[in-house]
């Protein structure tokens, strides 16, 4: 029963937080108390303000106030604290471990490789993202040609990811280079990812 209360409680903040977070990132000046951005994701809600950056930019349209670092880093990082506690609460303390030897089961050496590689594109996302809020020459501390091969050789699924709770976004038009960064980084990571899984999949159900 207890359970029960708190994943209904837990489903009604989120979707709250998101709605939260929309109805800011839709319009360019303020339509919301500050308070509400910030507290609704401490009190369970960092899901939904996550899913809400991504899609909306709420981060992005808080620039001109302090919050707007709030929204940008707190939601991801209380995310994964609220979801490690849930996985303590819930007894899956040892998940971690089953999916490293469930890998290792169907992949071989291979499945530590792709679990290593995932976790480094991952990081690899998260600091390629918040080094823009770092300095302006921020984007140089994961270059181009450290994230890309990182992404290609099988830890895209672990970039998008990162992609999508941290809203890891990039906009540059100014050459045909830039270009294909802009295509690799939002569009061509979730194609790169579809292929490597089911690749995945493939050779470890199908030829093995």
């Amino acid at each position: 029963m207890i359970l029960q209360i708190v994943f209904i409680y837990i489903l009604v903040i989120n979707i709250i937080s998101f709605f939260v977070y929309f109805i800011e990132g839709r319009h360019a000046s303020r339509r919301l108390p500050i308070i509400l951005l910030v507290i609704l994701p401490i009190i369970g809600g960092s899901f939904g303000a996550c899913v809400g950056n991504y899609f909306f930019d709420t981060e992005y349209k808080e620039l001109r106030y302090k919050v707007s670092y709030f929204c940008a880093i707190f939601p991801p990082i209380l995310f994964f604290v609220q979801l490690g506690l849930a996985l303590y609460f819930l007894g899956a303390g040892d998940t971690i471990l089953s999916i490293i030897l469930f890998m290792y089961e169907i992949a071989g050496i291979l499945g530590y490789y792709l679990l290593i590689i995932n976790l480094v594109a991952f990081v690899f996302v998260i600091i390629r993202k918040y080094s823009y809020y770092i300095a302006p020459v921020g984007k140089y501390i994961i270059p181009d040609f450290v994230l890309i091969p990182a992404l290609l050789l099988g830890g895209a699924p672990g970039g998008v990811l990162a992609k999508f709770i941290f809203n890891f976004k990039e906009d540059w038009s100014c050459n045909a280079t830039k270009k294909f960064q802009n295509f690799i980084y939002n569009y061509g990571m979730f194609i790169i990812c579809a292929i490597q899984i089911a690749a995945f999949f493939f050779f470890t159900i199908y030829i093995r």
